[in-house]
């Protein structure tokens, strides 16, 4: 049998587990008790466990509801993050930088510069490699490198 949770049921459990009360995390969520009620015995009844003593006052989580509620937040913390990550890659904060340069550069600041970038922009993987400068323009006009870097570029031509 399957079955498909959505966010709100995950957010709502959380809420009245947290609260110890239907009413209120229906108020957090400015929708009535009883809809909050209905999606929490949807979980239950879907996944044929009782999350919840409601018996109890003020109502409590069952051994199972316990295991759920801490499988819940991590769902929407791995959520939250990944949808971090999502906006990052769209502002150009994540993703990958591919750096060619030359014999020499090794000697350069450009070690201390990409160390300083990486702490800037740490979930851009930058990746160098090393060739002579015909290899370095062939690779950037073919799209192998977003930048090179070269001490003699005279021989750099787009035809």
């Amino acid at each position: 049998m399957r079955f498909h949770m959505n966010i709100n049921q995950l957010k709502y459990f959380i809420a009245v587990a947290e609260y110890k009360s239907f009413t209120k995390a229906a108020n957090q969520y400015y929708i009535s008790q009883t809809a909050i009620t209905q999606q929490i015995h949807a979980l239950e009844e879907h996944m044929s466990v009782q999350l919840i003593d409601r018996a109890r006052r003020p109502i409590a989580l069952t051994p199972a509801g316990n295991v759920f509620f801490h499988e819940a937040k991590a769902i929407l913390d791995r959520m939250n993050t990944a949808i971090g990550k999502v906006h990052d890659a769209s502002a150009g904060l994540a993703g990958t930088l591919r750096i060619g340069y030359t014999k020499g550069y090794e000697r350069s600041n450009l070690s201390n510069i990409m160390r300083t970038f990486h702490l800037e922009y740490p979930n851009i993987l930058i990746t160098c490699y090393r060739c002579d400068t015909d290899m370095l323009a062939a690779g950037l006009f073919n799209n192998d490198y977003d930048i090179i870097f070269t001490w003699d570029s005279t021989n750099i031509l787009q035809e």
